[in-house]
């Protein structure tokens, strides 16, 4: 079975055999056609697609790649119970939500590091509550890039002086100490709350293409995996 979460700045496949992802890969959206389309599925023949999507004017490549296509929200549902409005919800985040009860079950927060991140939150029985929806690490920079008082595009630079000194160590700096700032506040005032509320200790799924250069300066216990949503796709698609 192939497995693609359409993001809004990456298609993420997943490669699934016998129950279990044995590859995966991302391809920027920017640089996805029929034709590359067509490419990576010359090398899987004959596998049904599972698709969980936020970008329609891609999701149309799919449908019209011969193969038999699920789209999440369409062809299957996810049976989550939910108090957030499910006409205002994207369906990567129910499925990161379904995924996470049936494989991490004491997980109660998930955190997403897409284009945009999102930290979504379910109760005691699994149900999803709702969440936080912040700016990704990458619409930063794209912030930042496009603004005329800078020259040149920036990247992210792992090492910074303590006070920087020069615009790319102030980008890479203001980035790597306010996102996990913003994180850390966040999950330490909620997880607090939801533990004293559900009276046991709650566990962090962490997920998303975005987070390598956050998540070392995370100051609680998490748990990283990077497939959560692919294997949400799988466990929907099993559904009998």
């Amino acid at each position: 079975m192939i497995l693609v979460d359409i993001g809004n700045t990456t298609l993420h496949f997943g490669i699934e055999r016998y129950g279990s992802i044995i590859k995966d890969f991302r391809v920027y959206k920017k640089n996805f056609s029929r034709g590359r389309l067509k490419s990576i599925l010359r090398h899987y023949p004959n596998q049904d697609i599972v698709v969980c999507s936020v970008a329609p004017s891609v999701l149309k490549y799919f449908k019209k790649a011969g193969r038999k296509v699920y789209i999440i929200g369409k062809d299957i549902k996810v049976p989550i119970k939910s108090s957030y409005n499910k006409e205002d919800i994207g369906q990567d985040r129910l499925v990161n939500a379904f995924a996470a009860k049936n494989i991490y079950p004491d997980a109660k927060i998930i955190i997403d590091f897409g284009t945009a991140i999102t930290i979504d939150i379910l109760s005691k029985k699994g149900n999803y509550l709702g969440g936080f929806i912040l700016p990704g690490i990458n619409l930063y920079l794209d912030s930042l890039n496009s603004c005329e008082l800078l020259s040149g595009k920036f990247m992210v630079k792992k090492t910074y002086r303590f006070i920087p000194k020069n615009t790319q160590e102030s980008i890479s700096a203001g980035l790597q100490e306010s996102f996990p700032l913003m994180i850390n506040g966040v999950i330490r005032k909620y997880k607090e709350a939801l533990e004293e509320r559900m009276n046991f200790r709650i566990k962090v799924i962490i997920t998303g293409g975005e987070s390598t250069i956050v998540l070392r300066k995370l100051n609680f216990p998490y748990i990283y995996d990077s497939t959560l949503t692919l294997k949400g796709l799988f466990l929907l698609k099993k559904i009998p």
